[in-house]
């Protein structure tokens, strides 16, 4: 009986070892800050109506999506004129300011696994929509603790094309990067627009 204890004993201790790490990674957010779902609209057919989904991030939604059109992909997806319009490319180092200490006390994000929300913001298409703020945040990406969110600082709802979300999601890797031993490298940061809008990079529960 003994080895079965000792097995059960060290079950329990790796489980609540788990939750205390787990409960250790505070909100990615100010506490004045607060986090909303996401709206996408585009078409999901090259002959479709525009549509909206709205999810808790951009996974979820491709998820919604994917129940209705098992064979979607954002790759495929088609590119409405108006988020071609709105491109971010105009957007000039002036128009923007950066944190690369959020005074907040968030904790850092993966530099691999925010690549990784980069590479997925940049295949989608067409435009999200923020809730009217000021400091509605919404998580786009998130994988592994390591989050991706668009705030709105308007007081109204702005649309964005969802591709900008993982341009900004770089400039604060290239400005704020915490070097350290793979996979450890870590960031955190904020990155603001000149229309009322920012990025924040940062540790998260997902």
């Amino acid at each position: 009986m003994l080895p079965n204890s000792i097995l059960l004993i060290t079950l329990l201790l790796g489980t609540a070892g788990g939750l205390s790490t787990q409960e250790g990674i505070s909100h990615g957010l100010p506490s004045h800050y607060q986090e909303s779902d996401i709206t996408w609209t585009g078409r999901i057919k090259e002959d479709g109506e525009p549509v909206s989904f709205t999810g808790a991030d951009l996974q979820s939604i491709e998820a919604q999506i994917r129940a209705t059109q098992p064979d979607f992909s954002w790759a495929r997806a088609v590119d409405e004129p108006a988020a071609a319009a709105a491109s971010s490319s105009s957007r000039t180092d002036a128009d923007t300011d950066m944190l690369c200490q959020l005074p907040w006390n968030a904790p850092f994000a993966s530099v691999f696994h925010i690549r990784q929300g980069i590479a997925y913001l940049h295949k989608i298409h067409d435009n999200c929509i923020g809730g009217p703020g000021p400091g509605n945040c919404s998580r786009v990406s998130c994988s592994y603790n390591s989050a991706i969110f668009f705030c709105n600082d308007n007081p109204y709802a702005i649309s964005v094309p969802c591709s900008s979300f993982g341009d900004r999601a770089w400039e604060i890797i290239e400005k704020c990067y915490a070097f350290g031993d793979f996979p450890t490298d870590s960031v955190q940061g904020q990155v603001f627009d000149a229309a009322g809008w920012n990025v924040i990079v940062a540790g998260t529960i997902c």
